[in-house]
């Protein structure tokens, strides 16, 4: 569906996001994901595999670039920025009062993810990128 339509659509108003984090560079092991570990044989902390994953969304963006290019499909990745979601229910008491100075709300993230799928500043000049992406919304509400 995506390559019938982009035949018809604007360049590069087709697209895939994928949405990736900062994880990928904070808490995956060099170069991302061990391949030849994919089954934790040898274990590994939940943030690295945390970290696996969302350098995993940044691989499939860029791979998936590489094979729609030609067809004038755009695939990015991004970071929605470090958000008050789920993810840290875990952490210690004594550290979760200083995450909510960190952490901003999860429609911040919205943002950046919809600037990737809509706006004109993103096209196949873009594509099979990995992104803090420059969302002039997100500049607007970050802090």
């Amino acid at each position: 569906m995506l390559m019938r339509t982009a035949q018809y659509a604007p360049e590069g108003s087709v697209r895939v996001v994928w949405v990736s984090g900062s994880a990928a560079e904070r808490f995956s092991l060099e170069g991302g994901i061990e391949i030849d570990n994919l089954d934790y044989q040898i274990e590994r902390t939940p943030w690295e595999k945390y970290g696996a994953s969302k350098a995993g969304n940044i691989l499939y963006a860029s791979e998936y670039a590489r094979r729609y290019y030609a067809q004038g499909i755009v695939s990015v990745s991004l970071d929605p920025g470090n958000l008050k979601t789920d993810l840290y229910r875990h952490v210690s008491k004594w550290q979760k009062p200083a995450m909510s100075w960190v952490l901003k709300d999860p429609i911040i993230g919205a943002y950046t993810e919809l600037y990737a799928g809509l706006s004109h500043e993103i096209g196949l000049d873009n594509t099979g990128a990995w992104s803090k992406l420059s969302c002039p919304l997100m500049l607007q509400f970050d802090g």
